[in-house]
């Protein structure tokens, strides 16, 4: 008993519950973490979970329908993603006797939200012996991202 009041005078022992410091832990995924009894650390984060990738939207446009031989032609290729992504992007298209004259190939990383990416591209010759005939030409865009691949395309009309 002497030895309790012994204590309990210089402060050694305290009939107050114990508390830890009021400060938190904000972890990668946003969890906000308290310190725990008895020893006042905190807790593990909770293991970082990957959001499934969802493409919602994705669309190809370009910046007239009708084009004339050799002339810039501006493609718009425009992607919805739910978190941040790496993707390969393969536009291709305008096909004559096997050949296909539009082949552009791009690394993106692809941002939460809507992502545009405007493509430039000279038309080809239009004449029998060399480049395309007149008429209208298929083009279209191939997004590969981690195990999804998906497509759009779009017509376009080139003349002399």
């Amino acid at each position: 008993m002497s030895l309790a009041i012994v204590l309990l005078l210089c402060g050694c022992l305290s009939e107050q519950p114990f508390n830890c410091p009021k400060d938190a832990l904000t972890c990668p995924d946003g969890t906000t973490l308290n310190r725990t009894l008895p020893d006042c650390n905190f807790p593990e984060c909770p293991a970082k979970t990957k959001t499934r990738l969802s493409l919602s939207q994705m669309s190809l446009k370009t910046d007239r329908s009708l084009y004339r031989s050799r002339e810039t032609m501006w493609l718009n290729l425009t992607i919805d993603a739910n978190r941040e992504v790496e993707a390969q992007i393969w536009v291709h298209g305008i096909k004559s006797r096997n050949q296909e004259h539009l082949r552009l190939r791009v690394n993106r990383t692809l941002e939460k939200g809507t992502n545009n990416l405007a493509l430039k591209y000279q038309t080809p010759p239009c004449n029998t012996c060399y480049g395309i005939r007149e008429g209208n030409y298929n083009i279209i865009a191939e997004v590969s991202v981690e195990d999804t691949l998906l497509f759009t395309n779009t017509t376009v009309d080139i003349q002399q």
